[in-house]
């Protein structure tokens, strides 16, 4: 195959799973709204799995055969920052607005705003702040963003001994862990606190590992667009008692979520379900990124003045979709594409996945 042949190969969308990814983060959104609408996603958490495994597949068919064509992990890394830094500085300063309301609010129980501004810095860095319990406390999902960060650099570094073996050898370490994980803490819900860090750190290198091997494989399993994101929102919201919790959240990572990803890649949607699975997977990285500091802002106000907390839940949801839709559109493509203008250099050529990661 030539190299322009492999690299429309590699150029190639999934709309499907833009779909499953902006599905997927609309269930996180929910499953943190719970304190406000009620329990809509109980397994909402799950979908941070098949993130992880998202962002394996569509990384290696980016970049797989790239760095065999001696394409540089510096060059990986610079793409992944400008993806990640435009709506992380947003994020962080959607956070400091929420610990400023939270002082005015509660001011004899609120964190000091210096010690807000520390655990900004470190944000910034995407590195964790751990003394509060929670490794991102101003922004809790940010500890699978900057795990997905570090695991993917991780992968273009180490990208010549990632053979099949050493690839393979990485799933059942870290599968393993993950399950002794989840059976020791009775559920998946994992990996957002320092007691937990450890059963995170084995969720994302199993989940991004399995999606490179299942993207290498060329396994596919074509059930139509529309089964694997439905049957990723039933899967989300089945209410299943506390006992039953740890071995569905096993099968759904060993078994269900590799399938619905598989299946995902194997079937490409047509009309205006295309459409919709464009604009899904436009908004799924900023709404994912911005809505627990909204969320919890708007829970500390309700808390505060005796408000609505399901009215309010009701309209900060259909808020944060089009705040999500507004920073996309007019804040986060714009300021990717003149970043990557500036910073653009010979020997550098971005190949930014068109998929959000």
């Amino acid at each position: 195959m030539t190299r322009a042949a492999g690299d429309a190969q590699s150029d190639h969308i999934f709309e499907t799973l833009n779909a499953l990814r902006g599905v997927a983060a609309m269930l996180v959104v929910l499953f943190h709204a719970a304190p406000l609408i009620g329990g809509v996603a109980p397994g909402g958490y799950l979908a941070v799995d098949l993130f992880f495994i998202l962002s394996g597949f569509v990384i290696a068919h980016r970049y797989d055969r790239r760095l065999r064509s001696g394409f540089s992990w510096r060059g990986v890394l610079l793409a992944r920052l400008i993806r990640f830094w435009p709506l992380l500085a947003l994020s962080i300063l959607l956070c400091a607005a929420k610990a400023v309301l939270a002082v005015i609010v509660f001011p004899g129980s609120a964190l000091p705003l210096s010690e807000a501004a520390i655990i900004l810095g470190a944000t910034f860095l995407l590195l964790p702040y751990p003394s509060f319990g929670d490794l991102f406390p101003l922004n809790v999902p940010l500890w699978t963003l900057a795990l997905e960060f570090y695991v993917s650099i991780a992968y273009a570094v180490l990208f010549p001994w990632l053979g099949p073996r050493v690839l393979w050898a990485g799933v059942v370490a870290s599968g393993l862990c993950l399950a002794i994980c989840v059976v020791g803490f009775g559920d998946n819900n994992i990996g957002t606190h320092v007691a937990t860090a450890l059963g995170g750190v084995a969720r994302a290198v199993f989940g991004f590992l399995v999606g490179v091997g299942l993207c290498r494989s060329g396994i596919r399993w074509p059930l139509g667009p529309f089964v694997p994101v439905v049957a990723l929102i039933v899967l989300a919201c089945l209410p299943l008692a506390p006992d039953q919790r740890a071995g569905f959240d096993l099968a759904f990572v060993f078994v269900l979520a590799p399938l619905i990803v598989i299946s995902g890649a194997s079937a490409e949607p047509w009309g205006r379900f295309a459409a919709m699975a464009q604009y899904l997977g436009s908004l799924s990285f900023a709404l994912y990124i911005v809505h627990s500091p909204i969320i919890t802002g708007v829970d500390t106000l309700s808390q505060a003045f005796g408000l609505n907390a399901f009215a309010l839940g009701l309209a900060t949801l259909i808020a944060l979709l089009v705040f999500s839709s507004m920073i996309v559109r007019f804040y986060d493509a714009p300021l990717r594409a003149y970043l990557r203008r500036q910073l653009a250099y010979s020997g550098v050529r971005w190949v930014e996945s068109k998929i959000t990661q």
